[in-house]
């Protein structure tokens, strides 16, 4: 299960990492615990007791509940929560009570298996002593919140499903958009992705890639001020499904 928090983070319930979507430097990975009683945080809108927490997060769980280990842990939590996104207000303290996620933040709950087809966020499950741990860094909760949409523009010009559909095959390389791409513009992206496939030494004659990309060239798309940037994501695929790593790039432009 995963939770976009306030359209910037990502909790994992089952990776157990909090991550900011749109900087792959912010990325954190807390205990079990921690992941159970954020959770537990998230999906009760109206706020938990303590005893509650003490009973669903240790208790149910063959754990020795205890206030003391309640308030670390909850430390631990907050402080990882605003490591990665600077903000230490979306855990609330009810007094004497418990504690509620403040309502001034969004929060969207999403089943696993509404997003089987949609990009890892964490694609690194085996050799972790060889590769560091890399995280999707386009916009996720595009994905996330489109993927199963057939959009449509202001004039009606029909648009790929974004994170869905294999948007173009070249050679065993599957191109995925994670941005709304018009059918009339398909050329253009086509020839971006592919210079830097090419640019980036990626082999698409030998190895299978998904190509994950967000573009925002001003040429193609929508214009954009200096420093913004396109990003791509080169998963290798392996035998039974898996991803061996990720390579993510971002490739900027000026006026």
């Amino acid at each position: 299960m995963k939770f976009i928090i306030d359209k910037k983070l990502v909790f994992d319930t089952d990776e157990n990492v909090i991550y900011h979507f749109e900087e792959n430097e912010k990325s954190l990975h807390i205990s079990a615990i921690a992941t159970r009683l954020f959770m537990e945080i998230l999906i009760n809108p109206s706020g938990v007791t303590r005893d509650y927490l003490l009973k669903k997060v240790w208790s149910e769980h063959g754990l020795k509940p205890s206030s003391n280990n309640l308030n670390n842990h909850m430390s631990m939590l907050r402080k990882a929560v605003f490591n990665v996104s600077n903000n230490e207000n979306y855990i609330t303290t009810l007094p004497k009570k418990g504690f509620v996620f403040n309502r001034r933040y969004a929060v969207e709950r999403i089943e696993s298996d509404e997003i089987n087809n949609s990009p890892p966020v964490v694609v690194f499950r085996k050799n972790k002593k060889k590769y560091l741990r890399a995280l999707v860094v386009l916009p996720y909760v595009m994905t996330l919140v489109f993927a199963c949409l057939f959009i449509l523009s202001s004039d009606k010009t029909h648009y790929y499903l974004i994170g869905k559909d294999i948007f173009f095959k070249y050679k065993l390389c599957d191109f995925k958009p994670l941005k709304e791409i018009p059918f009339n513009k398909k050329p253009q992206a086509i020839a971006i992705v592919e210079d830097a496939i090419k640019n980036n030494n990626i082999d698409c004659e030998t190895d299978g890639f998904d190509v994950y990309f967000y573009l925002k060239n001003r040429n193609v798309f929508t214009k954009g001020s200096t420093g913004e940037f396109d990003s791509f994501s080169f998963c290798k695929r392996e035998n039974n499904g898996d991803y061996s790593y990720c390579r993510n790039i971002k490739s900027a432009w000026d006026d």
